[in-house]
């Protein structure tokens, strides 16, 4: 998944990132869309006084093809060069759970 944390005075409802995950040669790449407020006008997420986090999931229920290291980057893909107001973007995997 994608974590993302914001200052309130960020200057845009939300935030693209091109994501790329290469797997043995294989780059699979898919531009990921942070909607930072809702369509009610409201910051998503945990927010404080001054600052937001949020998550989204980017893929569920995929197993990796193979084992060993796996290789992820990020890159911002928006339209001003500087992300002021970004305090931090991270990805994070879970193990799934068996159902």
């Amino acid at each position: 998944g994608l974590f993302v944390d914001h200052m309130k005075s960020y200057p845009f409802e939300n935030l693209y990132i091109r994501f790329s995950h290469d797997e043995s040669g294989e780059i699979l790449a898919d531009t990921i869309t942070m909607d930072l407020v809702g369509q009610d006008g409201y910051f998503r997420g945990d927010c404080s006084s001054e600052n937001c986090s949020l998550e989204k999931i980017l893929l569920s229920k995929v197993r990796f093809q193979n084992t060993g290291k796996q290789s992820f980057s990020l890159e911002q893909f928006t339209r001003s060069e500087s992300l002021e107001g970004i305090n931090e973007i991270g990805l994070f995997i879970r193990k799934a759970t068996t159902e």
